[in-house]
């Protein structure tokens, strides 16, 4: 489990061939929107920074691009996408999309100048396609390292609107060859997209009278004719994820009420656009009620297909404690394979790092605030989840807990060959914890200690003497960087601690356990004698 606390919001993150991973996001002051810059970082495949990328593993541009997407080139060069600012978030009400952006860096993290300007290619005229990324309908790599990019055809939110698709070529000119020169219009709006290693599209989206519709097309943007005669299928669920199989099969995802707590399917269909009458039941595997906010279908490294669910309680309501996903195997033929959890698929806390806790209180360190926005595949098969951890301490009111003082950070959780938590995978160490008790007397003000952090954690501090807790309390260390620094408090004092204030003599033991993003525990220990 890795937490990488350098972007404030990280948006997308890719594995490469060799194992590494990218990730990208936006670092500044969370205050000031204007202030906010892309910083990628490159990873190994045990979590930790490889110092051949950038500077000691983190790049950091002077880009405002809101990474959307990164793609690995064949030449070993990175692609990232995304508008120029996060949609709608400057806005009172959005009238209009940002353009796409592409940055394209050399290897080693820096910008390849000989693409667009110093790197970064501006496609005026081209907005993205809504107010957020949408992984299932991400820009998607050309096999010749060219892009095919989803856009918005019309002003947003008019009825004659469309989503359309563009193809840039690999220097990011616009490829006029495709479809009505370089640009296709589809009906609706795109949920998802799928390049073939033949350059063949599959598309799918819902039409302006609510209909679901999927398609194949031709690398040069024309209907697919060995498909459905050319024709669209239109699939009886509201799609959720879409993966294309090396033989042009088409699995899909969805729930077909538009509520996944009905029921939820996958359907498969052959490359000739006809429900699989081998697969499930005529094509159809039934999986009942889904208790996920995310679902991606992926191929597995033993055959057949895996369904990914994140977000799925201990108990269907209410939701809540550590985070759990479903990793479901569907074998070639369509049917649950018992091997991986049984009949309900097997799953998986993901516990890392992140406390809340009142104001007053004491913080239970093994707490987890780890909430998954996406998973991929690495380069083995094995799985990696993205998401973001915080650390907090709050005011509880009648309006609610608001936020005094927090910390958040970017969160990876791998997963192993067998599907658990693959422990070697964490490239953060512990934070370097110390403390020094100040006192030279019992006060009714509490036991003054000194305490010094190397990086963001909560601590607790328990003082004992005479073989009872007389000290109890919470000290955060809420900032960023390699140096959070030294802070100086009062531990108060327990009713056992009242108690001692007037009996002589008290050798204390001072004992600081702390937690940080990455789930590390650390400990510091301390001792002194105090005068009543």
């Amino acid at each position: 489990m890795l937490p990488l606390t350098i972007p404030e919001v990280v948006f997308e993150s890719h594995p490469l061939a060799n194992g590494d991973i990218v990730v990208a996001g936006m670092v500044g002051f969370t205050g000031r929107i204007s202030s906010l810059r892309l910083a990628l970082a490159e990873l190994k495949a045990d979590g930790r920074l490889d110092p051949s990328f950038g500077d000691g593993g983190v790049e950091l541009t002077n880009v405002r691009l809101v990474p959307w997407q990164i793609l690995a080139l064949p030449d070993g060069k990175l692609l990232v996408l995304g508008p120029s600012r996060q949609p709608g978030l400057q806005e009172p009400r959005v009238t209009s999309f940002p353009d796409w952006e592409l940055l394209r860096l050399l290897p080693d993290g820096q910008p390849d100048t000989s693409f667009g300007r110093d790197g970064l290619l501006r496609l005026t005229g081209l907005p993205v396609p809504g107010e957020g990324a949408i992984r299932e309908a991400a820009p998607q790599l050309e096999p010749d390292g060219g892009v095919l990019l989803p856009t918005l055809i019309g002003p947003p939110f008019e009825p004659s609107t469309v989503d359309g698709l563009v193809r840039l070529n690999p220097d990011g000119s616009l490829d006029t060859s495709f479809a009505q020169g370089g640009t296709l219009a589809l009906a609706g709006y795109i949920v998802a997209l799928s390049v073939g290693q033949d350059g063949s599209i599959v598309a799918a989206g819902v039409d302006g009278g609510g209909h679901r519709w999927l398609q194949r097309l031709t690398p040069d943007g024309a209907p697919d004719t060995s498909f459905n005669g050319g024709s669209q299928v239109l699939p009886p669920l509201s799609i959720g994820s879409m993966l294309v199989e090396g033989d042009g099969a088409i699995l899909l995802q969805g729930f077909p009420q538009a509520n996944e707590l009905v029921d939820n399917q996958v359907l498969r269909y052959t490359a000739s656009g006809t429900p699989d009458p081998s697969w499930g039941v005529a094509g159809v595997l039934d999986l009942g009620p889904n208790f996920g906010y995310i679902n991606q279908l992926l191929p597995s490294s033993g055959g057949g297909t895996l369904l990914v669910t994140i977000g799925v309680p201990a108990q269907p309501f209410p939701m809540g404690g550590p985070q759990r996903v479903r990793v479901l195997r569907m074998t070639a033929n369509g049917q649950i394979a018992p091997t991986l959890g049984g009949a309900g698929g097997l799953q998986v806390t993901l516990p890392l790092g992140g406390v809340t806790y009142p104001r007053g209180t004491i913080a239970k360190l093994d707490e987890n605030s780890f909430t998954a926005t996406g998973v991929m595949q690495r380069a083995d098969g094995t799985l990696l989840f993205n998401g973001r951890v915080e650390a907090a301490e709050v005011e509880l009111s009648d309006a609610g807990a608001e936020f005094i003082r927090w910390v958040s950070g970017f969160a990876l959780a791998a997963l192993g060959d067998s599907y658990q938590l693959d422990p070697t995978f964490n490239g953060v160490q512990p934070p370097r914890l110390s403390a020094r008790v100040l006192s030279r007397c019992l006060r009714a003000s509490g036991v003054e200690v000194t305490l010094t952090s190397s990086d963001a954690a909560v601590a607790v501090v328990t003082v004992r003497g005479r073989g009872q807790t007389i000290a109890h309390g919470t000290v955060p260390f809420f900032g960023k960087g390699q140096a959070v620094g030294r802070r100086t408090v009062r531990v108060p004092l327990t009713a056992a601690g009242r108690r001692q204030l007037h009996r002589g003599r008290l050798h204390i033991t001072v004992t600081v356990h702390a937690a940080d993003l990455a789930g590390n525990h650390t400990s510091a220990h301390a001792s002194a004698t105090l005068r009543a």
